[in-house]
C-alpha cells in the first residue's frame, strides 16, 4: 500500500498537489536534473525528513507537500536559494525567525550534499524568470541582493541654519 502522505511529501511527489497540466511539464522537467538530484528529490528519506521539518516547528504534516514543493521551485531554479525564506514564510505562514531556520537547516541537510551539482544545473538551465545575476553566485553569497545601502545614496541638500 502507499502512503501518499509520504510520497507527496517528497518534493516530485509534490507534483501530485499542481493541477494535470502543470504537473506534465514539471515531470518533463524532472529529467533534466542532474541524478544526484533527481535521487534526493524522489528519495523516501527526504519525504521523512521534510515530514521531519513540519512537525519540529509545528506544523501540520499537511503542510509537508507545501514544503517539498518549495524545495523543488528552488531545486529546479525557479526561485534563488536567498528567496527560500521568505517563500516559507509568505506559503507556511510562518514567523520570519522560523522560517529563516528552516531555511538554513533545508539549505545544509538537503541542498548541501548535491550543491555543487545543483550549481551547475542552475547554471546550464537559466529559467527566463530568473532575477539578475546567478543563482550559484546568489546563493553561495548568502545575502540577499535588493538591501538599500543608505551610504550609496544621495544626501539631501542641508537645511539653513536657524536664525538666532
Amino acid at each position: 500500500m502507499v502512503d501518499w502522505q509520504l510520497y507527496k511529501s517528497k518534493p516530485l511527489g509534490a507534483v501530485l498537489t499542481r493541477p494535470s497540466t502543470e504537473q506534465d511539464r514539471l515531470i518533463e522537467r524532472s529529467f533534466t536534473l542532474p541524478r544526484s538530484v533527481k535521487n534526493l528529490f524522489i528519495s523516501e528519506r527526504t519525504g521523512a525528513y521534510i515530514i521531519g521539518l513540519a512537525k519540529a516547528y509545528e506544523l501540520s504534516t499537511d503542510h509537508a507537500p507545501v514544503i517539498a514543493f518549495i524545495v523543488l521551485r528552488v531545486g529546479f531554479g525557479d526561485n534563488i536559494l536567498a528567496q527560500l525564506p521568505s517563500l516559507l514564510s509568505t506559503e507556511l505562514k510562518l514567523p520570519n525567525d522560523k522560517a529563516q531556520k528552516m531555511a538554513r537547516e533545508i539549505e545544509e541537510d538537503l541542498f548541501g550534499p548535491v550543491r555543487k551539482e545543483l550549481e551547475e544545473y542552475w547554471r546550464k538551465n537559466p529559467p527566463s524568470s530568473r532575477q539578475s545575476g546567478t543563482l550559484a553566485r546568489q546563493g553561495s553569497e548568502g545575502g540577499v541582493r535588493n538591501v538599500l545601502n543608505l551610504k550609496e545614496q544621495k544626501q539631501p541638500p542641508m537645511p539653513p541654519p536657524m536664525p538666532k
